[in-house]
Order: structure tokens, then C-alpha cells, then sequence
């Protein structure tokens, strides 16, 4: 499991979610600790985890469920910027191929607890609105490419644009 590969080779790491129950599945199910229940814009952080300094934030495919960003992100910076140096966000890329392809089919495949597609210059837009400078931005794709899409395979290896995802590194 990702999470677990993540927990053995941090030093100290914590989870945050506003979702209780999926919090509460997580630690009974693969009895991961230091995880909260927390909504980052409304709540407090707890002094437990205020009182350590950190070399990054994770936002994986976090931001695009997010209905106000960029005051979510300045929330983040303004609870954070004295314990963390970066934050990684990932969130699903706008132009990947799958919807460039879809717009020939005059579909729009989205998951519906999204609020929005990303683009690298929106992404970027919210990231310094909210008062961050952006050290890295970059595409990237989840797991191997199958051989059952080798057009996919070809295009997304020349042209970087249309890669599933993007991955920013910024810095507080």
C-alpha cells in the first residue's frame, strides 16, 4: 500500500482528513496512527503535530475537491508556514489525453466529487494567490502504460502535456 511505503520511510508523518469515517476505517483496518479527523479551514491543528517541523505537506488529489482553493490552501500556509518548508500537490491534469480524446466524443468523464480541472496555469494561479512560490511543476502518469493503449503510450512520452497528472512542488 502506498500509505505504508510513505509511513516507513518518513521520520514522523501524519494524516489529515475531513472525513471521520474514512479516518476511522483506516485506523482500524491497517492500524495506521497519528491520523485526524480535522477540517484544516475551521479547525484547530493539534499541538502534537504543531510541535514538528516538517520537510513537506502532501496534497495528493486533494485540491481539486476543494470548493474555495485558494482560501483552503492560504489556511494551509497560515497554520503551516512555521512547521513546513514545501508542499507536493497533485491533482488530475486538465489536458490529459483521456480528455482530449472524450472532447471528440462530446463527453466529459469527471469525478463527481470534483469541482475542478486543472491546468498548469491554474494550478499555478491559486498556488501563488494563496501565497506560495512554485519551485517545480511537472506531468506525470500513474503506473505503467499498457500495451492495450499504445497510441496513449507514444503521445503522452513525446509530448508531456497530455500525462495524467500534475505534480507542483512550492514552497512556503
Amino acid at each position: 500500500m502506498v500509505t505504508q511505503k510513505l509511513i516507513d520511510s518518513a521520520d514522523i508523518c501524519f494524516g489529515i482528513d475531513i472525513n471521520k469515517e474514512g479516518i476511522i476505517y483506516l485506523q482500524d483496518k491497517y492500524n495506521i496512527n497519528n491520523l485526524y479527523a480535522l477540517d484544516i479551514i475551521s479547525g484547530e491543528v493539534p499541538e502534537e503535530i504543531l510541535k514538528f517541523k516538517f520537510d513537506y505537506i502532501l496534497l495528493p488529489d486533494v485540491i481539486e475537491h476543494i470548493g474555495n482553493p485558494v482560501n483552503f490552501l492560504k489556511n494551509i500556509r497560515k497554520k503551516f508556514k512555521h512547521n513546513a518548508e514545501k508542499i507536493i500537490l497533485t491533482t488530475p491534469n486538465g489536458f490529459r489525453w483521456d480528455n482530449f480524446i472524450n472532447t471528440f466524443k462530446n463527453k466529459e468523464i469527471i469525478n463527481t466529487d470534483h469541482r475542478f480541472w486543472f491546468t498548469p496555469y491554474t494550478l499555478s494561479k491559486i498556488v501563488v494567490d494563496a501565497g506560495f512560490n512554485i519551485n517545480k511543476l511537472d506531468y506525470v502518469e500513474h503506473g505503467k502504460l499498457s500495451r492495450k493503449k499504445p497510441i496513449k503510450k507514444i503521445i503522452v512520452s513525446y509530448f508531456r502535456p497530455f500525462r495524467d497528472t500534475l505534480i507542483m512542488e512550492a514552497s512556503f
